[in-house]
């Protein structure tokens, strides 16, 4: 059980944004900051159109 909770929480959120010249970023953000990687997605996510291209969210493991 210890090693299910610890896998647990080293799970986060990627956003990964594509910008329109190709190029690719990500973030990363722990599983205890959903509203920031929400308001960060929500953000990029404002931006296409402009020089973004695409805004993806996806569950990850995030190194601390």
């Amino acid at each position: 059980m210890e090693l299910v909770m610890e896998n647990i929480l080293k799970m986060g959120y990627e956003i990964e944004v594509t910008y329109k010249n190709g190029d690719k970023s990500s973030k990363f953000f722990p599983i205890n900051q959903l509203q920031k990687a929400t308001n960060y997605f929500n953000k990029m996510n404002n931006s296409v159109d402009k020089n973004v291209h695409k805004v993806m969210s996806k569950i990850a493991q995030v190194a601390y």
